[in-house]
């Protein structure tokens, strides 16, 4: 992928052209319209969705496939695993518990 960088760009973004300032409007070239299509199609097959004329709606499918795809892939924590995890984070630390503080009277923790 590339941003337009064909004659009239004004800081590679397409411009309409001005021809009371002689601004000429951007040329679109086939190196950047090839470079889109074929961004969008790989999405679409990279997906696993074949490329279909006749449908309008290719490219949100495969981006809510892969999206689905990674998320079907994320390993599920449990929150027994959370709380392992930190109490083997906090081990050794001398952090007083829930009980030690609700036993506290006020002086100083040890």
């Amino acid at each position: 992928m590339h941003r337009i960088d064909q004659p009239g760009h004004v800081n590679n973004r397409f411009v309409n052209g001005n021809p009371e300032t002689g601004q000429l409007p951007t040329r679109v070239g086939a190196d950047w319209l090839n470079a889109v299509q074929e961004e969008i199609a790989n999405t679409i097959v990279g997906a696993g969705i074949e490329l279909d004329k006749t449908s309008n709606t290719q490219l949100r499918e495969a981006i809510g496939e892969l999206i689905s795809n990674a998320v079907q892939n994320i390993n599920p924590v449990t929150l027994t695993q959370v709380n392992q995890a930190i109490a083997a984070a906090l081990n050794g630390l001398n952090i007083p518990t829930h009980e030690t503080l609700t036993e506290w009277d006020g002086g100083v923790l040890s």
